[in-house]
């Protein structure tokens, strides 16, 4: 399941204004406008965030411990009495205020993270993470157990209306309990009409990323094989390409962030370590020891 990190962390959400003058250095001519900060006895993470065209954002992450204020003067605590992690997403106005803020429902949250998040123009986002846990709800009215009873992590990837309601999520499936399952869904890019991008890792036996197909990590389930899919403007995917490795061995890859271009074709980046390892262009790469890798999905 999700680590604890053991560091106490606060979100911090800063707007930039840059303004150099002739001859100015870079640290002279920077301004902070505003900075928005959370509270309370625990942690806060900020993953990602996104700009609106109308200088709001979009803020996403996850908050551990008991009375955590997200800034907006609300006091919570996250799930089993602050020990378990739980997602956010959060609206910033212009001078940085919380305009809205929106958290998982359900008692038997085991952990659940916020990753990345991507602002439309009409001011919805889409947001990517992952949750273990029985009958949580990720902003859609819908109860929903994550993969193996619970037990596994699963991706999500939820849209939300410019006023924070949940429009659709989707998640990841993977009933076989042979060895552990997580689904991580790690970066999201979107094109304005809606489409989205998503890219993770993940690992197990019989993982259904969302398109009705079983997968098998590499290393026979055992290692960590990266994903990157693709989502129509309601959610529903279009296609799916994993990293695979030959054999038994270890081999691992993951995706950590996507770009969307305007043909629609799309770049991710992430980590390589292995033998063998096709990214999906049918081409087995060895890495000497671990390193960046990147790769291009045509539309």
């Amino acid at each position: 399941m999700i680590g604890t990190p053991m560091l106490a962390r606060r979100i911090i959400a800063i707007g930039v204004l840059v303004a150099c003058g002739a001859g100015a250095s870079l640290a002279q001519g920077v301004t902070f406008p505003w900075a928005t900060t959370s509270s309370g006895s625990g942690q806060a993470v900020g993953n990602g965030v996104a700009a609106l065209p109308d200088g709001t954002s979009i803020v996403t992450g996850y908050f551990q411990g008991a009375g955590i204020d997200l800034g907006d003067g609300v006091s919570r605590t996250s799930g089993a009495g602050g020990t378990r992690q739980w997602a956010f997403t959060q609206r910033l106005g212009t001078g940085g205020a919380p305009v809205w803020t929106r958290v998982p429902e359900g008692s038997s949250i085991i952990a659940a993270r916020g990753q990345g998040v991507v602002g439309l123009p009409d001011g919805s986002s889409i947001v990517v993470g992952y949750f273990g846990g029985v009958d949580v709800d990720l902003g859609d009215g819908v109860p929903r157990t994550s993969s193996q009873g619970g037990t596994g992590d699963s991706l999500f990837v939820a849209k939300r209306a410019p006023d924070g309601a949940g429009q659709w999520v989707r998640t990841s499936d993977a009933p076989v309990n042979i060895v552990p399952s997580r689904v991580l869904g790690e970066g999201v890019s979107a094109l304005a009409d809606g489409t989205a991008t998503v890219t993770g890792s993940f690992q197990g036996i019989a993982v259904d990323l969302g398109d009705g197909v079983s997968r098998t990590s590499a290393g026979g389930g055992l290692s960590y094989s990266s994903f990157t899919l693709r989502m129509a403007a309601d959610g529903s995917v279009r296609w799916v390409v994993a990293s695979s490795a030959p054999g038994p061995g270890y081999a691992e890859t993951s995706g950590n962030d996507v770009s969307t271009l305007p043909d629609g074709s799309a770049i991710v980046t992430g980590s390589l370590d292995g033998v063998g390892v096709d990214l999906g262009d049918g081409r087995p790469r060895d890495s000497a020891a671990g390193g960046p890798a990147s790769s291009w999905f045509p539309p």
